[in-house]
């Protein structure tokens, strides 16, 4: 809700302007991202020259995604007890934010590191540059089962692996 589906819509509405056969205007930058920050006041946003503000975001995109998941889902609750409902919105936005903060740790370590190869342009999705670039900006970050007295880490194995492994989103080893 922060950086993806923002920056998915901006990607959506240059792909509907080609496709229209509309010029994509030279004000926007097509591989800057476009966060929910740049929505706010004095930030200077792309929108406006993409045709779109936060209003249509929140309609079209992030909208009926609250609608469905923060009030559709948990209303049954609400006839069993108004405070039942309550509290499954609290735990369903508390657990968005934490699956949302938990997705961009693991992909940023591995998608973010400084000493990354950057591209100036981009390729066609799914083209051989796209698979190479794939395998030249991720990295395999070593994870561990603690770290030893001595500073070496202990072997990952077993269970203990796995749920690692998991919590990393199979990411450590790309």
């Amino acid at each position: 809700w922060f950086y993806y589906a923002p920056n998915t819509y901006k990607q959506l509405r240059m792909h509907e302007m080609r496709r229209n056969g509309e010029e994509i205007p030279s004000s926007v930058d097509k591989h800057d991202p476009f966060t929910i920050g740049k929505f706010l006041p004095g930030m200077a946003s792309e929108a406006p020259a993409l045709g779109y503000n936060f209003v249509d975001y929140m309609r079209k995109v992030a909208g009926p995604f609250m609608l469905i998941r923060f009030l559709l889902l948990p209303a049954p609750l609400l006839l069993v007890n108004p405070l039942f409902f309550r509290r499954a919105v609290v735990n369903l936005l508390l657990a968005d934010v934490m699956s949302n903060l938990h997705s961009f740790v693991i992909i940023a370590t591995n998608h973010c590191g400084d000493d990354l190869y950057a591209f100036q342009n981009s390729v066609t999705p799914k083209s051989p540059s796209f698979f190479m670039r794939q395998v030249i900006t991720s990295v395999n970050f070593r994870t561990s089962n603690g770290i030893r007295k001595d500073g070496t880490a202990r072997p990952v194995h077993g269970i203990t692996a796995d749920a690692n492994d998991f919590m990393h989103g199979w990411l450590n080893y790309q």
